[in-house]
């Protein structure tokens, strides 16, 4: 505990976040510096680190989003025939 009651979080690992120092206080909640396992900084209220409400500077949202539109566009998109003529084959759609 800090010498204000707060919990020292230096030196905790959260989800993707490394805590590195204490960012002072926002909304009357202590901040903390977080390093990313992506090598980015973030500033993160204490209880979203120990809630799981923050877990990332913003990449594992990316890479969530990105492997969806993956799954849509390889594998989910509907499929059109575009008639019995010869050398053509039915085609995926672009969403």
């Amino acid at each position: 505990m800090r010498g204000n009651g707060f919990k020292d979080e230096r030196g905790n690992q959260y989800s993707r976040l490394y805590v590195v120092c204490d960012a002072g206080i926002k909304c009357r909640q202590v901040s903390w510096l977080c390093l990313c396992n992506c090598g980015n900084y973030k500033t993160v209220i204490g209880n979203n680190l120990r809630s799981g409400g923050t877990r990332s500077c913003g990449c594992l949202q990316k890479e969530q989003i990105t492997k969806e539109m993956r799954c849509n566009i390889l594998v989910c998109a509907p499929q059109i025939d575009l008639g019995e003529r010869k050398g053509v084959k039915a085609r995926h759609l672009p969403l």
